[in-house]
């Protein structure tokens, strides 16, 4: 009996001691468990991440988008904004200029190319006559075919620019685009013109003085007068 009793109380404490180890692996994990749903249940002020993926799964589990993946950060994103609880304030919108000279010189670049398209007269007044000025877009044209020219947007600067040098030449006949010289310091566009003859208010050379042996404007050397600038909206200088 006292060795049956033996048997039997270490039988007992082999019942008792065998379950504990099983036991106390499931008590691990279920805290390990309980400790990341802690964490992912803490609230800061607009809600648990836990809480955001369940509603991100329902939302997807009601919708039932065909790219679910591609919308998952749309989506995500959208749910934050509908349960934002803190408080909204204005977007402010801050023009950054990375360079703030050149994006000066950009505007006036525009302004000034402003300036050359406007129209030379007044849409509510009477057309403004013009002396004869060269068609320099059809001439820019017929260079294209051939391989040579200053490109399309160029070409149309100097159309525009010769334009205005019309307007504000009452007395020019004709005006044409004699070249560009290309210098070290700068590129120079070159106009010709042919103006009206000598103003007759004015008074007659002298013999002898250096104006005498000078031929008038619109004869000889002096047929033709000649414009220079370096583009864009630059004046034209004579």
């Amino acid at each position: 009996q006292v060795a049956g009793e033996r048997v039997q109380i270490v039988g007992r404490s082999r019942q008792a001691v065998c379950p504990a180890a099983p036991a106390a692996a499931m008590g691990t994990s279920d805290i390990a468990l309980e400790r990341v749903q802690a964490l992912l249940k803490i609230d800061t002020g607009d809600g648990s991440l836990y809480d955001h993926i369940v509603r991100v799964a329902n939302a997807l589990a009601v919708d039932k988008p065909n790219d679910a993946l591609a919308q998952l950060e749309q989506l995500s994103l959208n749910l934050k904004k509908a349960t934002y609880r803190g408080s909204t304030a204005e977007d402010v919108e801050l023009e950054i200029v990375a360079d703030a000279a050149a994006e000066e010189k950009r505007k006036q670049w525009c302004m000034d190319a402003l300036k050359i398209v406007r129209q030379p007269s007044d849409p509510s007044c009477a057309p403004q006559v013009l002396c004869s000025v060269q068609n320099f877009m059809e001439d820019a044209a017929m260079f294209e075919w051939a391989g040579t020219g200053f490109g399309k947007q160029e070409s149309f600067h100097i159309a525009m620019s010769l334009r205005k040098l019309a307007t504000e030449m009452p007395t020019l006949l004709k005006l044409r685009l004699w070249g560009k010289i290309l210098g070290t310091g700068a590129d120079y566009y070159v106009a010709e013109g042919a103006l009206k003859g000598a103003d007759p208010s004015a008074p007659a050379a002298l013999p002898g003085s250096p104006e005498y042996d000078v031929e008038p404007r619109g004869e000889g050397a002096n047929i033709s007068t000649y414009w220079v600038s370096t583009g864009g909206a630059a004046p034209w200088v004579p």
